[in-house]
């Protein structure tokens, strides 16, 4: 697949997000994958899985590419796992950062 520079920029953003701790709190699935691990990396094979990486249509290598650039991540000797360099904050809290809005147009999305 053809994959322009943006895209790369969503794939950081993607992958960034998966690892967050706002993620990760709520997130089960992928935390379990990080438990399972001894060292806490969860191989790229699973995280090629999730949907909106498939809906990228990237390859390995852009994924490796994109994921050498989080400095919150790092990838094993092999570049076939990814784990977080920092512990899990388990005493994040979204609803501190998060706005609750109601009332608005049908036709209004996050873009606008």
């Amino acid at each position: 697949a053809v994959v322009s520079t943006q895209s790369t920029g969503e794939i950081k953003k993607q992958v960034s997000f998966y690892f967050s701790d706002s993620n990760l709190i709520n997130d089960k699935y992928l935390r379990g994958l990080i438990d399972q691990d001894p060292n806490g990396f969860v191989p790229l094979d699973t995280l090629e899985t999730f949907g909106r990486i498939q809906e990228m249509q990237i390859t390995r290598k852009l994924l490796i590419k994109s994921i050498t650039f989080l400095p919150q991540l790092e990838l094993n000797h092999d570049q076939d796992r990814v784990r977080r360099l920092d512990p899990l904050n388990h005493n994040y809290c979204a609803d501190d950062r998060t706005i609750y809005i109601e009332n608005l147009p049908q036709k209004m999305d996050h873009k606008r």
